[in-house]
């Protein structure tokens, strides 16, 4: 998974999109969540969360 920002209508948003391979096919994209609008306020806070998140899956082990 990854994060990407794309543009719409000239204001930047930021998704959580998962890549995948189909056999004998070209790679695809899957958008799991849309975040928002990208501004650096918002970017800190989501950055927090995905941050916390990461904490959270290692300690599901």
């Amino acid at each position: 998974m990854y994060r990407r920002i794309v543009k719409v209508r000239d204001l930047p948003y930021m998704q959580v999109v998962h890549n995948y391979y189909v056999s004998g096919e070209y790679p695809r994209q899957q958008v799991i969540s849309s975040l928002g609008r990208h501004d650096e306020d918002h970017y800190r806070q989501i950055q927090d969360i995905l941050r916390d998140m990461q904490k959270l899956k290692r300690c599901r082990k």
